[in-house]
């Protein structure tokens, strides 16, 4: 678990420990696991720009990304991670560097999360701009099946921010929302699915096809059955 100032905890199975922090920066994220944990961060000496970290076992060492990248989410499985952010923004991991992967279409939305099945389904989503507004900047959820460029998916929204994404399969991906919006790929089309919340989501994660949940304000959980 990671936050502000370098904040950095471990759980042992019984127990969370502080790690000695190294970094004064504001994490937003962390993910993969072993030598192959990443996280991004804010620099809290300036006024923009994100950084990308990799934990060493015993401290946080930095990496190189573009120049004024304004990062929001990663996701790490293995030697694969992905990062994005502002400005259509999508990274990936080669070797020890980060690289931008180019984006059909590419404006200045926000991506808030990815997420890859496999190395041949990668998603990006989000929508707005820094400030959440989507009046300029519609909903998004590009697709990747090689890794080496992302085009955008027809969305049955087009005015809400997506801010998760979780697959079980490359024909069984989730992606979750304002307002309450939860769609669903199945293969060749998104599909909105009807939630009981109007409440922002934030997060979704499954073990498997039948087990799903989302997370939002207000304490909001939701199950898929």
């Amino acid at each position: 678990a990671v936050g502000d100032f370098g904040a950095t905890l471990r759980w042992d199975g019984s127990r969370w420990t502080p790690l000695p922090s190294n970094v004064h920066v504001r994490f937003r994220g962390a993910a993969g696991a072993g030598s192959s944990l990443f996280a991004i961060a804010q620099d809290l000496t300036m006024t923009t720009g994100s950084q990308a970290y990799r934990f060493t076992g015993t401290a946080w060492a930095a990496e190189t990304v573009p120049a004024g990248a304004e990062l929001r989410a990663v996701w790490a499985r293995g030697s694969l991670a992905l990062a994005v952010g502002a400005d259509d923004l999508v990274l990936q991991r080669g070797g020890t560097a980060w690289s931008r992967v180019p984006v059909q279409g590419a404006g200045t939305t926000v991506l808030r999360a990815a997420y890859a099945v496999d190395t041949s389904h990668l998603w990006a989503v989000g929508g707005g701009d820094l400030s959440d507004n989507t009046a300029s900047n519609p909903t998004r959820a590009l697709l990747s099946t090689d890794g080496k460029s992302y085009a955008p998916t027809p969305l049955p929204v087009t005015d809400v921010v997506l801010r998760g994404v979780w697959g079980a399969a490359a024909a069984d991906v989730w992606a979750v929302g304002d307002s309450g919006t939860v769609l669903h790929w199945n293969g060749a089309a998104w599909q909105a699915v009807t939630t009981s919340t109007l409440t922002t989501l934030r997060a979704v994660w499954g073990r498997d096809a039948t087990t799903v949940y989302a997370a939002g304000n207000s304490g909001t959980i939701l199950r898929w059955n």
